[in-house]
């Protein structure tokens, strides 16, 4: 599987912790993926143990490219493109709520995804 991770969060805390949660929910809802890629980084917290549920999964992928990650008071979100075994490419967005501004705590996370016309 090809990751485009992006390569502009260092100087942003918050944001580099949205992009590397979003990567690692991505990464643990397609069938292909590996437990070591699922927590690059060693800061994601249990998944789905206080959301209630997990998520469907989105079968085998070939590419997963994060465009953009950004971060505002209680919020971060990632827009992203992944790229299926049948070559469908979806485009979506990740929105994460945190419980306070200090993101310590996920409270909600919303996917938004369409398949692109390409």
């Amino acid at each position: 599987m090809e990751i485009h991770p992006l390569e502009d969060c260092g100087n942003a805390p918050k944001n580099q912790l949205v992009h590397d949660f979003c990567l690692s929910y991505l990464l643990s809802t397609c069938e292909n993926h590996d437990k070591e890629m699922v927590n690059p980084n060693g800061h994601l917290l249990d998944l789905y143990g206080s959301m209630g549920g997990k998520p469907s999964t989105r079968g085998i992928l070939q590419k997963i490219v994060l465009k953009s990650a950004i971060s505002h008071g209680k919020l971060g979100s990632v827009e992203f493109d992944t790229v299926d075994n049948h070559g469908k490419v979806h485009s979506g967005c990740i929105v994460i709520e945190f419980q306070t501004s200090a993101a310590k705590r996920i409270v909600r996370v919303t996917e938004y995804a369409l398949e692109s016309a390409n």
